[in-house]
């Protein structure tokens, strides 16, 4: 057999397994390692039971820490100390769970199965748990407070933060216990009375509730036999025992280890490389914006007053527990700000403000929850700069109070669409709300939540404040800020329309990057903006803009020092992650290099994650820097590993480039003048690097044209290998989804649209495209009903690799290389040419294309003067109802014109459709069975006389034949014949298998009820092999139905034996059911 994966049908030379022992690296299995077992196994071959444990009882701290409790593969089996607990559940209950002892781990942990059924609210925690052998599990989900007491006691108590996994270990004890050991313990109190009963585990009572739990004493039943422990739950069993039938499964029980700090960064990274998708809506998003609409109201100020929205909030637990840790926390604050003047300074500054505002106030009031917050800083132009962080995740008993509010639906805009939308405008201007979530109040009755402590002096007595408005620490706080800038738009909308619409489109949390095509209108909007703004009790500041005229007529009461003047030298600042300078309009970046280059997958990770570029200038060059961590996870190196030398030196050379992607502008207007003609015009490739998709927009003014790259999107290539033509169909995939994206900028403007154009230089994909979905597989059909959606199927094309932009980011590109780059920040050249100057593309689809369902014909290109000009604008179209509508029009068109006083006008009606049916098959029929002339009838009735043809009244050539007496319709009768390779036969066929071929085939596993198999029933075991009158018959003995409540799988006895099987190996005899089990 193999001694690398254990199978006996092959060698180890011949095993095709990609694993090895991961202690040598040698081909056997781990299990087999001689290195192994002498690190695990003492020279007598006894179990190794020392362990070395961490002294640091922080849950947070960052190093490994390694604990373990395991027993070895031997005669003698050793039982765990399992026990039966009550824990404390959501709504307050007390719910019985099984639970396995272990000093030996360093904190407690609880199954996600168990969190779940318990309804308990988990904190987001990433840590890592240290296995057998120092390998490490990542799969902590967090952690959760958690209220433990014995099963029959309510005195004891037991509160700990366990952390949360999937599954704790194996069923406990992994063999069942001999009854002759398991009866001699009956006569005590067992903790767990089924201890010999294989169960499975919901939490591990870690070292850090052990002490509490055991009580001391220690009973003997006899030699080689497990000892009771006395513990508050009743007598733990723990302890060895002789079996004559030892085990191979041991079972091993973990603790947590330190995790990473750079998810936060990662996600926004990948989230920015990501194009935005509509989210289903949440169940508890809808219950908060009712909440929002029944529970907010105005202040005579104008100011608005919320409602904090509790999940339920006729039942809001008791979070008082918080002042504890609240207090706790305020004097590690304390300490820290003794230390820094500096830093005192300003917190001390903060918090006066906040009471001078009148935004907080000391209070008598009980609290209900105490918020802690501290102190973040940042070095900024060797200023340091400080942020106030109030953290209502501190969790209680029963959560935090962050875990009983509605956080909300997600309300604000995407980067991207705003920075794209800035560019069409002329005169823009850009400013931000002041103290945003301070303007919102929050009602009297919920205020006592929002509590903190606070003291100017160490000389003053510790206050309790009380804050009176929304607080940036809260959840729902984003949610219910932009939703009150909403209902500001709603409820003033009417008296400043223009102000209205760019808050709801342009504003970013508390930044307004907007702008207008002339100075009158432009200084109208931002009159309108402030006027609305002050209805709803928010000032505005930090202004700047690229006119100064317009920055004139800014109100001398809200300009302060920060506006930005454009007579000054130095103009430039940073408007959502860019550099913006107003006197040139353009973008820019500010991106450095770290100080020092750290050559480890974490450092490199972190400084990759730090770019931020939305709208995609940089692609090319991201995508190298992508691959790079990309190749890092292929070597499976560790966080903190040096990389190898080979990839060292491709690391420094693109740190060495990095600063020069800081002299790349990009011009902020890519518009004109009205008037002016746009086009948009996409490009898309792939290679084995990855797949891009870049977007031009072409302004045409007169006899000007003038091209500029408006955004791009690049992704890796999948790690698991797949066909240039698939990612070339991702790419075009992806570019339709960015063309999609765009919408909100294609209304901003003003001129006239010319026809989109998309190009990929893939003859494949164009096939596919002109391709009816249901002839392609799953893969190309998915991806290609989006795309033809999304875009229509004239509009794609076939464009030279030489000419294709999206070549530079689907290959990557330095950022040397990328700042003078005309491909990739203009397009092709000939793009500034009108479009009958373009090149043309002598490419033809190919009949054989791969990746269809059959041999069945491709899609044919024919030029324009082989068809019929009717019959060729039917091969435009992908959809066959939009077909059969557009004809209905022109028809309609046609008829009005011919009778004006007769017009026909309001839907399209039923016959009109109809009308156009007959219209199209009229053509189709005269193109492809005709050659364009009626006279040729006779030859065609003819070459089928087989099927009878004939032209009926309306000269639809129809099928004869048996029919003609038969009580059904004409239609019925006799069916129209249509040309086999017509488009418009094919829209028809895929319309009809669309629309109704899916709902012909009776699903009955799907539709009817299901036989559970119960105790008692008669059945007979299929035995393959064995003809079916020779099965054995039995009787159901036992069944394990599963979570659904359906039975799988059943226990039969026989004369013979006990046999377990799936209901599907079953025959039912009696009693008689209506179907059998596995239907």
């Amino acid at each position: 057999g193999c001694k690398n994966c254990l199978n006996d049908t092959h060698s180890t030379s011949k095993c095709s397994s990609k694993w090895h022992c991961r202690f040598c690296k040698l081909r056997h299995n781990s299990m087999l390692c001689l290195k192994f077992l002498d690190s695990n196994s003492k020279p007598d071959g006894t179990s190794n039971t020392n362990s070395s444990h961490s002294s640091d009882s922080s849950i947070n701290n960052s190093d490994p820490n390694v604990s373990l409790a395991t027993y070895d593969v031997s005669e003698t089996q050793v039982i765990l100390g399992t026990a039966y607990a009550d824990i404390l559940d959501s709504r307050g209950i007390f719910q019985r769970v099984r639970l396995v002892v272990d000093s030996a781990s360093q904190y407690s942990y609880i199954a996600q199965r168990c969190l779940t059924r318990l309804g308990l609210r988990m904190k987001k925690v990433t840590r890592k748990i240290s296995c057998l052998g120092g390998t490490m599990y990542e799969g902590a989900k967090g952690i959760v407070s958690c209220t433990l007491r014995p099963k029959n006691s309510r005195s004891v108590n037991l509160i700990t933060e366990a952390v949360v996994i999937k599954n704790i270990t194996s069923f406990l004890p992994n063999i069942p216990i001999p009854p002759k050991i398991w009866r001699k313990y009956l006569s005590f109190e067992l903790a767990d009375p089924k201890f010999f009963e294989p169960s499975s585990i919901d939490f591990l009572v870690g070292a850090d509730l052990f002490s509490d739990v055991l009580t001391g004493s220690i009973e003997t039943i006899g030699e080689n036999m497990p000892k009771l422990f006395s513990s508050i739950f009743g007598f733990i069993v723990i302890g060895k025992f002789n079996d004559p039938q030892p085990t191979t499964i041991p079972t091993s029980l973990f603790s947590m280890g330190g995790g990473d700090n750079l998810n936060f960064e990662l996600e926004k990274f990948w989230n920015i490389e990501n194009v935005s998708d509509v989210n289903t809506q949440n169940p508890d998003d809808v219950l908060a914006e009712e909440f929002f609409k029944n529970n907010h109201y105005r202040l005579p100020c104008g100011r608005y007053a919320v409602r904090l929205p509790f999940k339920n909030p006729d039942h809001i637990p008791d979070l008082s527990t918080s002042t504890s840790t609240s207090l706790k926390r305020f004097h590690n604050l304390e300490l820290k700000l003794r230390r820094n003047p500096e830093l005192m300074s300003q917190y001390s500054d903060f918090m006066k403000e906040y009471v001078d505002l009148d935004h907080m106030e000391p209070t008598s009031n009980k609290s209900k929850y105490v918020i802690p917050h501290h102190g973040v800083t940042k070095e900024d132009r060797n200023k340091l700069k400080l942020r106030v962080v109030f953290d209502a995740s501190c969790t209680t008993v029963n959560g935090s109070l962050n875990d009983h509010l509605l956080i909300g639906e997600p309300l604000q805009n995407d980067v991207k669409n705003i920075l794209i939308n800035f560019r069409a405008h002329k005169i823009v201007f850009v400013t931000d709300a002041v103290k945003m979530y301070r303007q919102i109040m929050v009602d009297p009755l919920d205020r006592p939540y929002q509590h903190i402590y606070w003291r100017f002096s160490l000389n003053d007595h510790l206050q309790l404040y009380e804050l009176k408005t929304l607080t940036y620490g809260l959840g729902c706080a984003p949610h219910i800020a932009l939703r009150v800038l909403q209902q500001l738009c709603h409820d003033e909308g009417s008296n400043f329309p223009l102000a209205s619409k760019v808050i709801s489109r342009d504003v970013y949390i508390d930044d307004l990057v907007t702008g207008s095509d002339t100075i009158e209108h432009a200084i109208d909007l931002l009159r309108q903006v402030i006027g609305l703004m002050e209805r709803g009790g928010f000032s505005l500041s930090k202004w700047a803009s690229n006119s100064q005229q317009l920055l004139d007529e800014i109100p001398a009461e809200l300009k302060d020092v920060s506006s930005v003047q454009l007579a000054l030298d130095d103009t430039s600042l940073k408007i959502l992650g860019l550099q913006w300078d107003p006197q040139t309009d353009v973008f820019s970046f500010k991106i450095k290099p770290p100080e020092k280059i750290v050559y480890t997958k974490r450092a490199i990770l972190s400084t990759v994650a730090r770019i931020f570029d939305p709208i995609g200038f940089l692609s090319p060059s991201v995508l190298l820097m992508k691959g790079f961590i990309q190749e890092l996870w292929k070597q499976k190196l560790g966080w903190d590993q040096t990389i190898p030398q080979s990839l060292i030196s491709s690391w420094t050379d693109l740190m060495d480039q990095i600063p020069l992607l800081s002299q790349l502008e990009i011009p902020g207007f890519i518009c004109a003048d009205q008037p002016y003609e746009y086009q948009i015009v996409g490009f898309c490739d792939a290679s084995n690097k990855g797949y891009c998709a870049s977007i031009y927009v072409r302004i045409i003014k007169e006899s000007k044209i003038v091209v500029n790259l408006l955004t791009a999107k690049t992704k890796l290539a999948p790690v698991k290998s797949t066909t240039c033509p698939h990612l070339e169909l991702c790419g075009a995939h992806l570019l339709a989804k960015l063309y999609k994206s765009l919408s909100s900028f294609l209304q901003l403007l003003p001129g006239t649209s010319q026809t989109p154009m998309f190009f990929t230089d893939s003859s494949i994909v164009l096939g596919w495209i002109n391709t009816p979905t249901f002839k392609l597989k799953v893969f190309g059909a998915n991806r290609v009903t989006e795309i033809i959606e999304i875009t229509s199927t004239s509009t794609w094309h076939h464009v030279e690799g030489l000419w294709n932009p999206s070549d530079c980011g689907s290959r990557g590109i330095p950022p040397k290389d990328l700042i003078e780059h005309d491909l990739w920040g203009r397009g092709p050249p000939w793009l500034s040419l009108p479009m009958n100057e373009w090149p043309q593309s002598p490419i033809q689809y190919k009949r054989d294309l791969p990746e269809l369902k059959n041999e069945s014909f491709g899609p044919a290109l024919l030029t324009s003067s082989a068809l019929p000009h009717l019959i060729d604008r039917m091969s435009h179209f992908s959809s066959y109802n939009k077909l059969l509508r557009v004809t209905a029009l022109i028809i309609r068109v046609i008829r009005n014109r011919k009778s004006p006083t007769l017009k026909i006008t309001g839907p399209l009606t039923f016959s009109e459709i109809h009308a156009a049916f007959i219209t199209c098959v009229k053509l189709v029929q005269l193109h492809g069975f005709f050659s364009g002339n009626l006279k040729n009838a006779p030859k065609v009735m003819e070459d089928y006389a087989s099927l009878k043809p004939f032209l009926d009244s309306t000269e639809l050539l129809r099928v004869g034949g048996r029919l003609e007496n038969a009580n059904i319709t004409t239609s019925h009768k006799h069916q129209i014949l249509l040309p086999t390779k017509s488009h418009f036969s094919i829209l028809l066929i895929d319309f009809y298998h669309q629309e109704y071929l899916s709902t012909l085939q009776a699903r009955s596993k799907w539709t009817k009820s299901v036989v559970n198999a119960k105790e008692g029933d008669l059945v007979l075991l299929k035995m393959k092999d064995v003809p079916p009158l020779q099965w054995p018959m039995g009787r159901i003995v036992d069944t394990s139905p599963g979570k659904d409540g359906s039975v799988r799988v059943v226990s039969i006895k026989t004369p013979t034996s006990v046999y377990s099987r799936t209901v599907a190996n079953v025959v039912p005899l009696l009693p008689l059911q209506s179907q059998p089990y596995d239907n």
